[in-house]
């Protein structure tokens, strides 16, 4: 899924975090996608829940 993103808005990570900023963003995705999981799904389902109401 991140190796998508990257491609898709190269130009964006280029400006942002310069010429090795796809390596950046590869690296911290592996260093934290365990770490976040439970953040995200969380945050995922609260979102759902304010479409519901």
């Amino acid at each position: 899924m991140i190796n998508k993103w990257i491609k898709e808005d190269k130009e964006f990570v280029l400006k942002g975090l310069g010429s090795n900023g796809q390596e950046i963003l590869k690296e911290e995705n592996k260093k934290y996608i365990d770490k976040t999981f439970l953040k995200r799904k969380l945050l995922i389902s609260k979102l759902f829940e304010l479409l519901d109401n």
